[in-house]
Order: structure tokens, then C-alpha cells, then sequence
């Protein structure tokens, strides 16, 4: 029961949000139309709760999954794009190393598994399947289709999680606290990789912590590439 007299609350209004995320889609699409633009067919927007393939489908979405699926279906449409739910599975396998707590417990004779963690990644891959359709409709003939994740050139631990952070649309930075050799590797895996990330070190309390930010670079140097093309598109015309 709500007490008062002012004016009852309204549902948010996402009007603006749509209008923008269906202008870029729409640009997108039409990028996708041009042999020489190297765009890549499928995008991937990862939603914050885990659901299981009995649960999922876009009428029993939680909380803000089910507000950006409003958003995105809206957007899609005014784009003339298909919209997909789908499971995304990450299967890795590699080595276990034992954990930097272990000296502390060698007297025990049986070993558990925290003991170990998670060394070097040897293989791995990440996929998307059970599919749904906005209208309520089951699996598609789309089948399961193989994720690229960020191409890195390193699939250690650390960088595992660099990917995790640069394939996630919803985070802006990363904060990794490690010694000074592992927070060197990842900022050479940034730069070899041509990651849109700004790094930085953050020096208080021990260890230190690298602090990356993603930046918008390879967005501005297209933009940057576009506007050169459509001038002297003008110029010639």
C-alpha cells in the first residue's frame, strides 16, 4: 500500500537508451555489409546471473538481465537485427599447482584440493548453445557456435582473468594485486595483444596492484579512419 498523495512512482523509462544502442546496431549492420570491413557477424553481451538451461528464457530473466533484454529487444528491432538468449559455456584444462598457503600445512600427509589452484591453461573453449527467441520459441538451428575471446597471447591464470575483464561489456576496470613479475607479465600481454587498456600502478599496501582502465582507442582511430574516407569521399565527388 503506498501512503501520500504525490505522483505514483513510474516504471524507468529507458526511451534514450534504446534510441542509442539501436543506432549503433544499426551501424553495425551496415559495416557488416561492407567486404572490407573486417566486422564480426555475431556480438556477445554477457548477462550478470547464471541460469541453467531449464531456466533460461527471456520471461524468467532477473532483475537488471531482465531490464537490459527490454532494452536490447526494443533496439534489435528498430535495428532489423536478430535477438538471441543463449548458454555460454568455458571449459578449460591444464595443470594444478599447489597453492602459496601449502608450506604452512606440510604436516599434513593427506592432500585436498586447497592445496592446488589453477596453474597453466593448455586448452580451453568457450561456446554458446541453447538458444531462445524473444517470442518465447526454443532451440534454433543456430546449434552450438564457438566464442573468440579477447586474442591475447598469453592464456595463463592472470590473463585468463584480463580476458574475462576485456570480454565484459559492464566492467570499466580491473584491479589486479600480484607481485611485481606477474603484474609485468600482464602489462606485457596488454601490449603485445593491442588491448584498448590503460595501465597504471597502484602503490599502496604490499603487494602493489595494476590498475587497467579500457580506453576507447581502436574505436577512435576507426572513427578517426572514417571521417578522413567520408571527406575525401566528398572531395572526389
Amino acid at each position: 500500500m503506498r501512503a501520500g498523495t504525490g505522483r505514483p512512482p513510474q516504471p524507468p523509462d529507458y526511451e534514450e537508451q534504446q534510441a542509442g544502442l539501436a543506432a549503433l546496431l544499426q551501424g553495425w549492420r551496415d559495416r557488416g555489409t561492407q567486404p572490407d570491413d573486417e566486422v564480426p557477424e555475431k556480438l556477445v553481451y554477457p548477462l550478470d546471473h547464471a541460469y541453467t538451461p531449464a531456466e533460461l528464457g527471456f520471461a524468467a530473466l532477473k532483475g537488471a538481465d531482465a531490464a537490459a533484454a527490454g532494452v536490447l529487444a526494443t533496439a534489435a528491432r528498430e535495428a532489423r537485427c536478430d535477438l538471441h538468449l543463449a548458454l555460454l559455456t568455458v571449459e578449460e584444462s591444464g595443470a594444478a599447482e599447489y597453492a602459496d598457503s601449502y608450506g604452512s600445512r606440510r604436516g599434513r600427509w593427506k592432500e585436498d584440493e586447497d592445496a592446488f589452484e589453477a596453474g597453466e591453461v593448455y586448452d580451453g573453449s568457450v561456446t554458446l548453445s541453447e538458444w531462445r527467441r524473444p517470442d518465447g520459441g526454443g532451440e534454433t538451428v543456430l546449434g552450438a557456435i564457438p566464442v573468440k575471446e579477447a586474442a591475447l597471447t598469453c592464456r595463463c591464470p592472470r590473463c585468463g582473468e584480463l580476458a574475462r575483464f576485456l570480454a565484459d561489456p559492464g566492467r570499466e576496470a580491473w584491479v589486479l594485486k600480484a607481485a611485481e613479475a606477474n603484474r609485468r607479465h600482464v602489462e606485457e600481454t596488454i601490449k603485445a595483444s593491442h588491448c584498448d587498456v590503460d595501465t597504471a600502478t597502484d602503490r599502496r599496501g604490499r603487494p602493489y596492484s595494476l590498475v587497467c582502465t579500457k580506453n576507447q582507442a581502436s574505436y577512435e582511430r576507426r572513427a578517426k579512419q572514417r571521417a578522413e574516407d567520408t571527406e575525401n569521399l566528398r572531395v572526389l565527388g
